[in-house]
Formats: structure tokens, C-alpha cells, sequence
């Protein structure tokens, strides 16, 4: 059979080069022995395990039984997800471009002779696990999954960095407080972690206004720390945002952001 489904075929026909979006599949198959099943790709020589493209509206663990029965004339069953990776966009040496949305499989041999089933291999072989052929990270990774003793699948999260640092959480809502020409900001933070934004004339007016819905524990005065970072991406960071309507109430952003830090200082108090 073609390597290339006919489904991308008859889309290739219609959007050209333009890069597509596809599902793909993994099987790692293994036997008692201790053996992982590996096939050599026709087009680049590579030893990789059974892969292929799911077809349109099939279940990826479906297609990663046929794609070994096409590929090395072996039943299996499909045990579990071991992994999910995407693949960088790839451009093919007739210019068409691909991105990979790879489901990595830990499979079993059931039934069938492994044996060269199409012409996307030129050889299949059962490999023992601890002396497998060279092969890229993206397939040796597969492969160590599909072999993992893993209960839950293997993906890609979002960095520590890109989640940012743990909303504060005060053990009861605290209120941090700053004055300025227009009157008082005020920043209330409950146990929950969520924020909330209030201004005043007063402070007096400030903290009824606030007690009509919470409660603070602790009410902090803004006072000038050199060692507490004030930044606006660090309190940003903590989940302490301006509401819409701050921006046309009179008091800056740099005066919303004094409340923000004294709130931070009320709230490791409690």
C-alpha cells in the first residue's frame, strides 16, 4: 500500500504544499520474551516501531492495531496510551508540509509471523529491549514509553514559567490598603485566592464598603519596602488584576499596584 493515505492524498490535490494537521499513531508492541517489534522504514533506512496516520473518524487505538497488521502481518492488543508528543512542522522533499500529532501505544503480540506486510519497510524484527538499534530521540522516547510500567500517559505540560507562581491563598480574606490624591484603593484577597478591587474617598468608606461583602482578618497599610517586589509582573503574576472600570476611576495603575503589595504583606500574616 501507499504510505500516504488516500484521504491526504485527495486533500493535498486541493490546498497544495499548505501545511496539514495530523493524527498519528504508535504501537509498541512486545512479546514475553523480553522482545520489542521494530520495522526498517523503506524511505530512510531508520528502525522505528509500527507507525501510521488514523484515518478519518477512526479510533487511534483501532488504528494502531491495523496499522500493524498491514504493516508486519501481526495481531495485537492495545493495552494502554503510553505517550502524546507533537512533532516540529516537516517538509518533505516534494515540498508538502506536515505537523504530527503523535498517540504512542504499549501494545502486545497476540498472533502472526512478523514479516516485511508492505512496502513502507524493508525489515521486521523482534529487538530485545536492552539492546535495540540506534534511532532518533523522537522514537527512542516512543519506544521507552511504550515500555514503561506506567500507569498514566506521558505528555507535555506547560512550564513552571509559563504557569507562573501560585495564586496567594490567606487563610482568612485580608485587605490591603494605599492612599493617594483621589482617595484610597483597596485590594481584598480571600481564602480562595481571587481579588477584588474597591476605592473610596475615605478609608472609613473604604473598609465598610469592603465589609458589605467580606470580612478582612487584616487590614494593611501600604508602607515603602525596598526588599518586596512591586513589580506589575509579579503581582500581576499572583492573580491581582485591575477591573475594567479602573481605568477611568481616578487612580493609577501604580497606586492600584501599592495595594497589590500591601495585600501580598497582609496576606503572609495570617
Amino acid at each position: 500500500m501507499s504510505p500516504i493515505p488516500d484521504f491526504v492524498v485527495e486533500m493535498r490535490e486541493m490546498i497544495g504544499h499548505h501545511p496539514l494537521w495530523l493524527p498519528g499513531v504508535t504501537a509498541v508492541i512486545t512479546r514475553g520474551d523480553d522482545h520489542v517489534l521494530l520495522v526498517k522504514r523503506s524511505d530512510n533506512g531508520a528502525w522505528t516501531p509500527v507507525t501510521g496516520i488514523v484515518d478519518p473518524g477512526e479510533e487511534p487505538a483501532i488504528a494502531a492495531a491495523r496499522e500493524a497488521l498491514e504493516e508486519t502481518g501481526v495481531v495485537i492488543s492495545v493495552d494502554r496510551l503510553a505517550a502524546t508528543t507533537v512533532l516540529p512542522e516537516l517538509t518533505y522533499d516534494n515540498g508538502d508540509r506536515a505537523a504530527y500529532l503523535d498517540l504512542t501505544f504499549s501494545c502486545t503480540w497476540v498472533s502472526g509471523a512478523a514479516h516485511v506486510a508492505d512496502d513502507e519497510s524493508t525489515d521486521v524484527r523482534w529487538w530485545p529491549v536492552d539492546d535495540l538499534p540506534p534511532m532518533s530521540a523522537h522514537m527512542a522516547g516512543r519506544v521507552e514509553a511504550g515500555l514503561a510500567d506506567e500507569r498514566e500517559a506521558r505528555f507535555v505540560g506547560r512550564s513552571e514559567a509559563e504557569i507562573g507562581p501560585e495564586p496567594l491563598r490567606p487563610a482568612a480574606p485580608v485587605l490591603g490598603v494605599t492612599s493617594c490624591a483621589a482617595g484610597w484603593v483597596g485590594v481584598l484577597l480571600g481564602p480562595e485566592g481571587r481579588a477584588t478591587v474597591h476605592v473610596a474617598t475615605t478609608i472609613a468608606d473604604l473598609v465598610d464598603l469592603v465589609r458589605e461583602t467580606s470580612d478582612p482578618e487584616l487590614v494593611q497599610v501600604f508602607e515603602e519596602d525596598p526588599t518586596r517586589d512591586t513589580s506589575r509582573e509579579s503581582l500581576l503574576a499572583l492573580g491581582l488584576t485591575a477591573p475594567a472600570w479602573f481605568a477611568g476611576s481616578g487612580f493609577s495603575e501604580g497606586e492600584l499596584l501599592d495595594a497589590c503589595s500591601a495585600t501580598c504583606a497582609a496576606a503572609a500574616l495570617v
